[in-house]
């Protein structure tokens, strides 16, 4: 089976607030939930005219180089917010180009060509790779997908809406009050995301977890379904029961996933 590189962004504010979108629910992946905005990595994310257009070309490097691009197109896409800055005042952009992010859901257009038309540079030295999930094998479409922090300036966040034709709203939570509201039913959340806010939860303040993003050197997390779909536990790397112990052990400690009550629930376990 195929895996498919992707990328995906937790686009953070100022009062630690995170953008979700909701699925729709005919989406063939993630129907129906709340997720971070991204997708999978596109030819265009590899121009090479992107080096002209970015604020730090060797950021560019790679497979990964690309999905940063790959995550910064995802969010102009599915949210409207493109993270760029005017490279004579450094300024943020603030405004709205609907007919280019348009053409750029369509395929029609890279991020090289907007950035050219609207004199702006990528803000790749804000974008953190701090956690890396692959797709277990029971599941019909996998993907390879690097996440990624970003803090958004107060002045662009609000303009952060639900503009995709694959979602259905939009929503500013802290990690506290989206895992409240999955707990009682009110999102529908997938490991990997529940996973995310739990770590971000952790942090009282917007700057620290930008610190701990940028010191991140995150392993490939790859779950092991334990059990079967009557009673399933997702074990991580770190876990005694893991069947291949990661190189590196996890930042957090071990961490396993069980279903309980159709809802997942994380049972970390010292060492």
């Amino acid at each position: 089976m195929t895996i498919r590189d992707a990328a995906t962004v937790v686009l953070v504010r100022d009062n630690f607030e995170i953008f979700f979108l909701k699925r729709a629910a005919g989406h063939a992946f993630m129907a129906n939930r709340w997720v971070f905005p991204g997708g999978r990595l596109d030819d265009r994310d590899r121009d090479r005219a992107l080096r002209d257009h970015v604020d730090d070309p060797a950021l560019l490097e790679g497979t990964l180089g690309a999905l940063r691009v790959t995550a910064l197109r995802e969010t102009f896409e599915e949210t409207g917010l493109l993270l760029a800055k005017h490279p004579t005042t450094g300024l943020p952009f603030t405004g709205d180009a609907p007919e280019l992010r348009a053409a750029v859901d369509d395929g029609h257009l890279g991020l090289a060509r907007v950035c050219q038309d609207l004199a702006l540079r990528l803000t790749l030295s804000e974008l953190h790779f701090f956690a890396h999930w692959i797709t277990p094998d029971f599941e019909p479409r996998r993907y390879d997908t690097r996440f990624f922090l970003a803090r958004v300036p107060t002045t662009t966040s609000d303009t952060a809406e639900s503009a995709s034709d694959e979602t259905t709203a939009g929503a500013w939570l802290t990690p506290q009050e989206a895992l409240q509201r999955y707990h009682h039913g009110g999102l529908l959340l997938a490991p990997p995301t529940i996973a995310t806010l739990e770590d971000l939860a952790r942090f009282d303040a917007v700057t620290d977890a930008v610190q701990a993003a940028r010191d991140a050197r995150p392993d490939p997390l790859l779950p092991h379904l334990l059990g079967d779909a009557r009673d399933p536990t997702l074990l991580l790397p770190g876990d005694p029961d893991y069947p291949a112990e990661a190189s590196v052990q996890p930042p957090w400690q071990s961490r396993r996933m069980v279903l309980q009550d159709n809802r997942w629930r994380s049972q970390r376990r010292r060492g």
